[in-house]
């Protein structure tokens, strides 16, 4: 079980998986450390987007999911409300079907990712609770773990952390406390005997902003129902993340609707999630943080799959250069940290401003009224891509 290999990857989820296969393809000596044992659970909306659609294309892994037609919910049609009940539908024609992605169970996703990294040669541990991270010099770690209540050791000269929201591993290396402004808890459920008729719903209920509930369906009869919150504001509602979810199914008037005859297939499962607009320095010597486990979840739209292959991705790039010039220092893999600041550090800021608004019903209730009046949107040609464009967007709707 123990042994020397060239890179570490903690956690199998899109962002360890993506760094790990790249890494590999290179020729280097790579191996996947999970806690859980795979097929695993990942509470989540199950959404995937169109830009998550892009880089999978972009990372050849998407025809991977060719095979997948039973778990695979193309989505062709999208509709928003607020919390005055004002509906903005959206809706995918032939021409900008890529701006609509699709749904998988992440059981199934994260399985599909894992797959392809065994098959560019990664090495797969399960079961392995990696406790800490040490640096024995300048081109070493060690990474201590428990397999089976025994205790074993890894060693690497780049380690990549990439397990998750709930990772201690990471605030241990970066020893910095997140703020609860920067962090959400998600909620979800599956109900039966729903025919969304592939389309998703997301609802901005006044309690839940600036976050928002979904339904979307995975099937033609199941769907994912959640909510998430602000933690620091779900602290300040004096209320339990599971009062907030029933709140939303019972009182919501499009969810009521929706879900009267439906029949949940289990108790709901919370999660937390790390928002971008707390990512701080995530690298440091001989490693590097990715995906949810570097605070890298959208924080406006809750989504954290594609920032997690795009931060896989630049890891990789990174790394692969680390090991061509044999430096693995801090100074070295600062690199990583530009780059990502790069593509998502002005996307992470705006956000903050959105957020402030989004938190107003009035601002909500004005710009869905605005946008609905619209009819339908082509989402190839209006849908803004960044946050900043988003604002841009709100700003000329104002405008009339």
């Amino acid at each position: 079980m123990e042994g020397k290999f060239d890179v570490i990857v903690i956690g199998a989820g899109p962002s360890g998986s993506c760094a790990a296969s790249l890494l590999a393809e290179k020729g280097l000596k790579v191996c996947l450390l999970e806690k859980d044992r795979f097929p695993r659970q990942k509470v989540c909306g199950d959404g995937i987007s169109g830009q998550t659609k892009k880089l999978l294309e972009e990372l050849k892994i998407y025809p991977e999911f060719g095979g997948l037609k039973r778990d695979i919910y193309p989505i062709k049609q999208s509709i928003m409300s607020s919390p005055d009940g004002t509906v903005m539908p959206m809706d995918a024609n032939e021409l900008d079907e890529k701006s609509f992605g699709f749904t998988c169970p992440r059981d199934v996703f994260d399985e599909v990712l894992l797959s392809f990294a065994s098959k560019k040669g990664v090495l797969f541990k399960e079961g392995v609770r990696v406790k800490g991270i040490e640096s024995i010099d300048d081109r070493l770690n060690a990474v201590y773990a428990d397999f089976g209540g025994r205790n074993i050791r890894f060693l690497s000269s780049l380690t990549i952390i990439a397990n998750g929201s709930g990772s201690n591993l990471a605030h241990q290396v970066r020893k910095r406390k997140i703020n609860s402004k920067d962090i959400a808890i998600g909620m979800r459920t599956y109900f039966e005997g729903v025919d969304l008729q592939h389309r998703c719903e997301i609802h901005y209920d006044k309690h839940l902003l600036p976050c928002y509930g979904w339904l979307f369906p995975i099937s033609d009869s199941i769907v994912n129902v959640g909510i998430a919150m602000r933690v620091d504001l779900l602290r300040r509602s004096r209320k339990s993340i599971t009062s907030h979810f029933y709140k939303f199914i019972s009182e919501n008037q499009f969810v009521k609707l929706r879900l009267h005859k439906a029949k949940p297939m289990a108790a709901p499962s919370a999660h937390i999630m790390k928002l971008g607009t707390g990512a701080g320095q995530n690298y440091g010597s001989g490693f590097l943080i990715v995906g949810d486990a570097g605070s890298f979840v959208d924080p406006i739209n809750g989504e954290g799959i594609s920032n997690a292959l795009l931060t896989g991705r630049i890891a990789a790039e990174v790394g692969y250069k680390a090991f061509e010039q044999d430096n693995f220092s801090k100074s070295f893999l600062k690199q990583y940290e530009d780059r990502w600041k790069e593509k998502l550090a002005a996307r992470f800021r705006t956000a903050k401003i959105m957020q402030w608004l989004l938190q107003r019903p009035a601002f909500v209730n004005f710009n869905m009224s605005k946008m609905s009046k619209k009819s339908q949107f082509n989402l190839a040609t209006e849908r803004p891509d960044t946050i900043w464009e988003r604002l841009k967007f709100f700003y000329q709707i104002m405008k009339g």
